[in-house]
């Protein structure tokens, strides 16, 4: 079906309000899909689109070989969420750590499936991240080929999820970010491929996806939140309509309750689940002069992060926007944008807050929970924040641009866009109340805003292949983000290691652990629950006699330096991993 007939037969569906005998809108059960560039593009089964997935999997196959999975030891707060997997394989126990406010009950059984086949070791654990974030890459790819993009923008939307860095560093770890993150790109692509091309099976099992994601973790509940909105915005309001669109929220929210009582009934509730929605109550009971100040650097901060992580895609998606202005809006818009980049980037600079501003993964020396390794050159940090800002405020212009021009858009474009905008503001809205921010809590956003650049470039018709100049810019700004991203992760993984057999060596010369100050994420790991307080990792000491850190300890002595073989440009040949003993100490 030509392009032209396939969007006049979805907008005759869309403004029919007649259901079927269910009660699901017909709009909704068996609307022809979007737009799409061939036949096979509805699929994903032609050789182009094999070809992309096989270049997919074999550069993630690459990333894994280069930073290398191996490492008996957690990155970050991840052995918290591997109790749950013991206790499940070793004891057949449904067990919780008191460090955890997700829900945990499905990343868990997932890291179960590959403990019961490879044994349980941290190890078995990343591995499963690993494909799990395969599977979230494969899964956008084939959100964009449903959406009408070519096979190239929908490599191109892949990779630009897959070798972000926090995607990349946290796929080597048992967090639940990256499958979290995959679930929920599964769960929209299937949604949406049910809502508009009336497949039913899609749609079962992308619902499916959006339960597992939000017994993952409680912000799955976007997706629900989402598909609502896109309903009742952009269809005739029916009683029967209006019911389809609440009815997944009603089923969501009675889910998530249950799962709650069930834990507190049992006693299974950890200390520290739902801290942040206790943390945003306690914001919002506040001053409201702290909380909209607290917003708007959040907003801020937001455009940076997008707009550095999204770069790549900048061109793509602003030049469509831009492209039918008017030559003195143009310029008047250009200087808007380089004034507003400039005050930024300058003021930033002047209060000494460049980039990276928040904190947990991406830190001035790279990548890494603790931020201790070499660190990068100020001047890059310069440079990236003024590209971050530049990339952000036009990006941010080039929707403003788009949304304008909402009317323009095929109605199966507005759907979608309104889908995935939604469900990037609702991840979003949370993060910007509570004082908690972690950078990673940023990367479920991804895969929906990258579906937004990569439908807004297609202009609201069919998504063609890229412009020569749209790709090249692409390649080059996504070959410099995958080799930070990987080499910053196979820096870090090269530093943990020494660092554990640091631990090792001394835990081997029968001095307990709880002398030894291994940082927060190795305390953790060997005595949490102990002694100390949930709350507090200061306490899960007793006498830090010992130190194991990048940098000398005020006190301590140094009694061993272990190298680490560090490959970015700044690292080589810098930081060694220090073994330090109190001066107090015999």
């Amino acid at each position: 079906m030509a392009v032209g007939t396939r969007l006049v037969a979805w907008d005759k569906c869309w403004h029919v309000s007649a259901c079927d005998r269910s009660g699901i809108p017909h709009a909704l059960m068996s609307l022809p899909a979007p737009p799409h560039t061939s036949a096979a593009a509805a699929d994903v089964r032609s050789s182009p689109d094999i070809i992309c997935l096989l270049i997919l999997g074999l550069s993630w196959l690459a990333a894994i070989a280069v930073v290398g999975p191996r490492g008996e030891f957690p990155i970050n707060d991840d052995w918290a969420y591997a109790v749950t997997v013991k206790a499940l394989v070793q004891d057949h126990r449904l067990v919780f750590s008191d460090w955890i406010a997700a829900n945990n009950l499905t990343s868990a059984l997932w890291g179960s499936l590959f403990a019961l086949v490879f044994g349980y070791s941290f190890e078995t654990l990343r591995l499963s991240t690993l494909v799990a974030g395969l599977l979230g890459g494969a899964a956008l790819y084939g959100w964009a080929r449903q959406s009408g993009a070519s096979p190239a923008r929908s490599l191109m939307a892949a990779f630009c999820l897959m070798f972000n860095p926090f995607y990349v560093q946290l796929s080597f770890s048992f967090m639940t970010d990256v499958p979290f993150t995959a679930a929920l790109t599964i769960a929209m692509a299937l949604i949406t491929r049910g809502a508009l091309g009336g497949h039913g099976g899609a749609t079962a099992g992308g619902w499916a996806a959006a339960l597992f994601a939000l017994l993952m973790r409680q912000v799955g509940m976007a997706i629900p939140l989402a598909h609502a909105v896109a309903n009742i915005v952009t269809r005739r309001p029916t009683w029967r309509s209006m019911a389809w669109a609440v009815l997944p929220v009603i089923a969501f929210v009675a889910v998530q309750r249950g799962y709650a009582r069930f834990l507190a009934e049992t006693g299974r509730m950890p200390e520290l689940f739902g801290t942040n929605s206790e943390l945003m109550l306690q914001r919002l009971a506040g001053p409201l002069s702290v909380t909209i100040e607290g917003a708007a650097a959040f907003l801020l901060y937001l455009l940076l992060y997008l707009g550095l992580f999204l770069g790549p895609l900048t061109v793509m998606f602003a030049a469509p926007a831009f492209r039918r202005l008017g030559p003195a809006i143009k310029l008047r818009l250009g200087a808007v944008l380089l004034g507003a980049t400039l005050l930024v980037t300058v003021t930033m600079l002047a209060l000494g807050h460049p980039m990276p501003v928040w904190s947990n993964t991406l830190t001035e020396s790279g990548l890494g929970v603790d931020g201790h390794g070499p660190r990068a050159p100020y001047l890059m940090w310069a440079a990236l924040t003024l590209v971050g800002c530049l990339s952000g405020w036009s990006l941010l212009a080039a929707l403003i641009v788009h949304c304008l021009r909402w009317r323009e858009w095929p109605p199966a474009m507005r759907w979608s866009m309104l889908f995935a905008g939604s469900t990037a503001l609702i991840i979003a809205a949370p993060i910007a109340i509570t004082p908690l921010r972690f950078d990673r809590y940023l990367l479920p956003m991804l895969p929906c805003l990258i579906m937004l650049a990569v439908m807004g470039a297609g202009g609201g018709g069919e998504l063609r292949r890229p412009a020569r100049a749209g790709e090249v810019v692409f390649w080059l700004a996504m070959a410099l983000t995958a080799a930070f991203s990987v080499l910053s992760t196979r820096d870090y993984m090269a530093s943990r290691r020494v660092h554990d057999a640091a631990v090792s060596a001394l835990i081997d010369q029968g001095i307990p652990s709880e002398r030894i100050d291994a940082g927060w994420v190795l305390n953790g790991y060997r005595n949490f629950g102990r002694f100390g307080i949930t709350r507090d990792p200061e306490t899960w000491l007793l006498t830090p006699d010992y130190v194991v850190a990048s940098r000398p300890a005020p006190g301590y002595d140094i009694i061993e330096s272990r190298p680490v073989q560090r490959w970015l440009p700044w690292a080589v040949g810098r930081t060694p991993i220090l073994v330090m003993r109190k001066r107090s100490v015999p």
